[in-house]
């Protein structure tokens, strides 16, 4: 009797998993933040630098990834922001944090008439990641490619970045959260690697 109840309550928990992971997807809003708080005033290091709004060129704009679940239901998450303009507004958080003295750039302002400050552009070619449930666990693989351009007007300098950042952890509990940190730890990673 005993046995029967625990293949009983067993196979009810087992009916529970396998038709909560069908059924139709759901499109989920994520948020890209920068770790930390920015400090407010004067740089340690020399020159104003004017960051413009990336320009995403990524083959899905809308998308930042999506979760297959165990027996094949989608999930999409999106950007629930201007990717470009969070990319630059993260771009000045990381700068900041570390001593420069960044801002971004006036809305009317075009790059190539800015003079006397340091200019940065730069186009986002890649920033997703992708989930897929295992019995078990779900394996996440996310991956950011960046191209960033520096122009120095007053040295008649340029110099173009282009940074790749790979990240593919294993969770067994996946949340929404899950795909947000890792798309905060490629995307802070990334920019941290934009002047020394």
């Amino acid at each position: 009797m005993g046995r029967f109840r625990f293949l009983k309550s067993g196979g009810a928990v087992l009916f529970f998993l396998l038709t909560a992971c069908a059924g139709p997807g759901e499109r989920v809003p994520v948020s890209l933040s920068y770790p930390g708080a920015a400090p407010l005033s004067a740089s340690e290091k020399p020159g104003k630098i004017l960051v413009f709004p990336f320009v995403d060129a990524r083959p899905e704009p809308e998308l930042i990834g999506r979760r297959v679940h165990l027996f094949g239901r989608i999930d999409t998450f999106e950007a629930a922001f201007p990717l470009g303009e969070r990319m630059a507004q993260l771009l000045v958080r990381s700068l900041r944090q570390r001593g420069y003295d960044a801002e971004m750039a006036p809305p009317a302002a075009r790059p190539e008439a800015v003079t006397g400050e340091r200019v940065m552009t730069g186009a986002v070619q890649a920033l997703r990641v992708d989930a897929t449930s295992h019995f078990g666990y779900t394996q996440l693989r996310g991956r950011a490619v960046m191209n960033i351009e520096i122009r120095d007007s007053k040295a008649g300098l340029k110099t173009a970045l282009k940074i790749e950042n790979e990240n593919a952890p294993k969770v067994v509990f996946f949340q929404s959260d899950v795909l947000k940190e890792t798309l905060d730890e490629l995307v802070s990673d990334g920019l941290k690697r934009v002047l020394p």
